[in-house]
């Protein structure tokens, strides 16, 4: 069920935003429905009982195949049955870093020839070893790249700092 949430704050008369915004969201669960799904199995008798109790139109009644609600679901996999679960992945490494000619340096590996790292299928260490290791050559002169988003203690972003300390040396 989706119900109306329009929440309008008069600017002028909202003493107090903060109280205005909780007022408004402790209304949400009372405004007018705008929208029910259902099975397309749900009998018409149950379907007229919604209709007349949440006193919605009729149009605003849709039918959806298979089960409803799929995302309650996943309040099953904090259940502690991990016989149950997939077991968890391991993110792959590229071919080239592990073959017994791979002597530990990645500038050495692309030499050799090209691959491909598919994240998040292959392992995100080969690009935190590419940034060490630029950091570290003195034949590197620039490091230029775009992070959407960082974790706390990334080791990109350690990479990235260790990079600019010795540039600044």
């Amino acid at each position: 069920m989706t119900r109306d949430a329009d929440v309008l704050i008069q600017e002028m008369e909202a003493d107090d935003l903060l109280e205005s915004i909780e007022e408004g969201v402790r209304k949400r669960r009372f405004g007018s429905v705008v929208r029910v799904t259902v099975n397309k199995e749900m009998p018409l008798h149950i379907r007229e009982i919604l209709i007349e109790n949440l006193e919605m139109d009729r149009t605003d009644m849709y039918d959806l195949e298979g089960p409803l609600g799929i995302s309650h679901l996943m309040s099953l996999y904090q259940v502690n049955r991990y016989d149950l679960k997939d077991a968890t992945y391991l993110a792959g490494i590229p071919t080239p870093l592990k073959s017994k000619d791979y002597d530990g340096n990645i500038f050495s590996a692309i030499r050799r020839g090209d691959f491909l790292v598919h994240h998040p299928y292959d392992s995100f260490s080969p690009v935190v070893d590419f940034l060490r290791t630029a950091a570290k050559d003195p034949d590197v002169l620039a490091i230029k790249q775009t992070l959407y988003r960082v974790g706390r203690n990334s080791p990109v972003v350690k990479a990235l700092l260790d990079a600019a300390r010795i540039e600044s040396r």
